[in-house]
């Protein structure tokens, strides 16, 4: 989950030739795409998908119109420049191959963009005519006019094979044939448009929306189980800060690659799962859900093999259906809401990936709704790059899942090195021009937004710098290898947020930060170099998904925070970052844990009319019959009838008693005798005992909410606060009652009250609903 590598989407972001070499003129060049601001100029003379650059894999002059090569032997030594060779894990196919060396080192050994020769051929595969030019036109690929790669056909477009002719996602095909989503491929105007037909041409269809807070009702957190056997930093699933967030994801389960039943990742897996999922007797809102899959689950070196299980488990019903069985079983045996698939990557050839995948996974998510309906949540993970989106058929997809996750960082990393298009150069791994790049695919595809939720990091990647004296993400710099292991996690290239923080409060760090791109980066040590987010960036993050309209923000991973909480507060914008104190920051966190109990307390139970019964699945916990506290209509009954405080399945009572009565003729205080109680419920009259004014409260000790509530549904219908609540399932969404809380409090209107206005409580007292 936390790597996913961008090679796809460098490639196809990439890479710009004017046809000038075509007509004899200059080549022109255009900025690297991820260079998306000042701090990103160009990289070196980059390859065009369109018109590709073309290798003379012989060193010797092969074509009179093409001026003699240097010495290959020379030209050798310059692609070791950076003491470094290509990946052999090629993410690229038959894409043609470029080094990378610096603009004014007297290379020359290619030929001019487009241009082939006998012994030379088109390295991307294109057919080289007799005239020296590369293509798929009838002009290149002609029986009189070709000379070699004669066969070849365009990857999309009118010279493509029908399968072929369409560009996944619904990027663009460009006048030469190649796939891409940026203006090289999609410009509508000029010489040389996007081709029609053959996927989207022009800009992105991006969704906007003007103000707002869409990604505050869906907050999600993975939790890595792995994280307890840490040498330090340990996290426990209580030791989590469940503050700020509507979901988490433990990370991760596994499945037999035979049997396709569930099995967990490690052994001690099954025990965690119970405490996990126990969260929500903290805090009866969250929602605990299951992630399957991870990166680590497509290697090859698990025992037994995982490689190909994704892949084996959709290609057929029988296979399917044997493991939806098992995942339900699995989510009722260890009480999770839902589960979330982070196969990485289906159609990956790379990853034991086929082609039939994209359209099985379509198939099993379809089968899985159908099998679940709504008793389970279903999310998906997707990459940000194109090179492995290309294997998910999102527009299907959609329709099946609750939303989808997009793992929009690890855009680079210590991979970088072994890459054509990138290079062994520092760069931040969530930047924010790359990211919206990422998000246009899905856009082109037909995602609604609605369903996109934006990834963010607790963790940064780190290098370990060349050159001490360059460490700005210029395009200059570059990396000698990954960055020093974190004393905790152990692993080179990385360092937790927990970790980060230590560094910087030691001191003797020096701090870089690049606004647009909405990245920071911290130098130390001489040599050691890490990009990270803080409250700035990822708030910055955060107003950027707000305004394309984004259901949610995730986080990897929860466990990565420090013991402060100090990501947590980032998160919520209340960070040093955001200009707010530890002292400040920690008030408005008790507030929101205060409100977000009473939303829990008061979304538990509720009174009913004068003389009804509780809606079936609740249950009678007391009665009375005066006036309810927060409602502004009369609620006293006649001395022949009680209200029924009625509470949710799961509601957990204690050992409650009324507490608050003075004495006959006096009015009543509703405080608790014991200072650890919840008030669930105030009223003037407890069934017997009359207030004269004031009201007594309903004190429980060792209450716990249910956790088969939503207190985000609660609507207001008519006057004087009388309420609607409705369960969903079988419990009827049309029962009346007079309710305590009268309205619920965000953590949004929590933070934005304390900054500006200060805050007791919002609403109520610690602890108190508002009935």
């Amino acid at each position: 989950m936390a790597r996913v590598i961008a090679f796809g989407l460098l490639w196809l972001l990439s890479f710009h030739h004017t046809n000038a070499a075509l007509n004899g003129t200059n080549t022109t060049y255009l900025r690297h795409p991820n260079n998306g601001t000042a701090l990103y100029p160009p990289l070196f003379e980059l390859h065009s998908n369109s018109t590709p650059r073309f290798i003379n894999t012989t060193g010797r002059t092969a074509n009179p119109l093409i001026k003699v090569l240097q010495d290959k032997n020379q030209n050798d030594r310059k692609r070791s420049l950076f003491g470094f060779s290509p990946s052999k894990r090629s993410h690229h196919g038959s894409h043609a191959r470029f080094h990378h060396s610096k603009r004014d080192d007297g290379d020359d050994w290619t030929l001019p963009e487009g241009t082939c020769a006998p012994g030379t051929p088109c390295v991307n595969g294109a057919c080289c005519s007799n005239k020296g030019i590369c293509g798929f036109s009838p002009a290149e690929c002609g029986t009189s006019n070709c000379i070699s790669n004669c066969n070849a056909t365009a990857p999309c477009g009118q010279y493509a094979k029908e399968e072929d002719k369409q560009c996944p996602l619904n990027v663009c095909c460009s006048f030469y044939g190649f796939c891409g989503a940026t203006d090289l491929f999609c410009t509508t105007g000029g010489e040389h448009p996007c081709q029609e037909g053959y996927g989207s041409c022009g800009d992105a269809p991006r969704p906007s929306c003007d103000g707002g807070d869409s990604t505050s009702g869906r907050v999600i957190g993975y939790y890595e189980g792995w994280s307890t056997t840490r040498a330090c930093d340990k996290r426990q699933p209580e030791d989590l800060d469940l503050t700020a967030f509507t979901h988490l994801n433990f990370a991760f389960a596994y499945f037999d690659p035979t049997s396709f039943q569930m099995a967990p990742m490690s052994a001690g897996d099954p025990a965690l799962y119970r405490r996990f999922t126990a969260l929500k007797s903290k805090k009866p809102s969250l929602r605990t859900w299951i992630a399957v899959g991870g990166w680590s689950f497509n290697d090859a070196t698990n025992i037994p093999n995982t490689r190909t299980a994704f892949s084996d488990m959709v290609s057929s019903h029988g296979n399917r259906q044997a493991f939806i069985a098992s995942l339900g079983q699995f989510l009722q045996t260890y009480n999770f809401d839902g589960v979330d698939f982070d196969w990485e990557y289906p159609a990956a050839d790379d990853r034991g990936g086929v082609e039939a995948d994209t359209a099985n996974f379509v198939t099993f998510l379809q089968e899985l709704k159908a099998a679940f309906g709504d008793r389970y949540g279903v999310s998906i993970t997707l990459p940000a790059s194109y090179w492995y989106l290309q294997g998910f058929d999102v527009k299907a997809m959609q329709h099946y899942v609750d939303w989808m996750n997009v793992m929009s960082y690890d855009i680079h990393g210590v991979w970088d090195a072994g890459n054509k298009h990138t290079g062994p150069y520092v760069r931040p791994h969530t930047n924010l021009t790359e990211i919206e790049e990422g998000l246009d695919l899905l856009w082109r595809a037909g995602v609604d937004s609605s369903k996109v939720v934006l990834g963010l990091g607790w963790y940064g990647r780190s290098f370990t710098l060349a050159d001490p004296s360059c460490n700005t993400p210029n395009g200059a710099c570059i990396f000698s290898e990954g960055g020093k292991p974190g004393e905790c996690t152990n692993s080179a290239g990385t360092l937790t947020n927990a970790e980060i923080n230590r560094i910087i409060a030691k001191g003797g760090t020096t701090t870089g930060f690049d606004r647009q791109a909405a990245v920071k980066w911290i130098t130390w040590d001489s040599n050691q170099w890490v990009s990270y987010d803080d409250g700035e960036t990822i708030q910055l993050k955060i107003s950027h998904a707000n305004s394309r309209c984004l259901s949610g923000k995730m986080i990897w991973a929860v466990d990565q925070d420090d013991s402060q909480g100090s990501s947590t507060n980032d998160l919520l914008g209340i960070g040093p970052a955001n200009g707010v104190s530890p002292e400040e920051a920690q008030k408005i966190r008790d507030d929101l844990a205060n409100a977000t109990q009473a939303a829990a307390v008061a979304s538990s139970c509720y009174w009913t009319f004068c003389g009804d019964d509780c809606t079936p699945g609740y249950f009678p916990a007391t009665v009375a019959r005066g006036q309810v506290a927060g409602i502004q209509r009369d609620t006293e009954c006649p001395a022949d009838q009680y209200q029924t405080l009625c509470c949710a399945p799961g509601t957990t009572m204690g050992t409650c008693k009324w507490d608050g009565w003075r004495g006959v003729g006096l009015s009543c205080a509703p405080a608790c005798s014991d200072s650890d109680a919840t008030i669930v419920a105030r009223n003037s009259n407890s069934g017997d005992l009359d207030c004269n004014g004031g009201y007594q409260a309903y004190c429980c000790s060792g209450f716990v909410p249910s956790s088969r509530t939503n207190t985000g549904n609660l609507a207001l219908v008519g006057q004087g606060g009388i309420t609607k609540r409705g369960l969903g399932g079988g419990v009827a969404g049309g029962v009346l009652g007079t309710l305590a809380c009268v309205a619920l409090v965000t953590a949004a209107n929590i933070v934005l009250a304390s900054l500006t206005a200060g805050l007791s409580i919002i609403g109520s007292p610690a602890l108190y609903s508002a009935c």
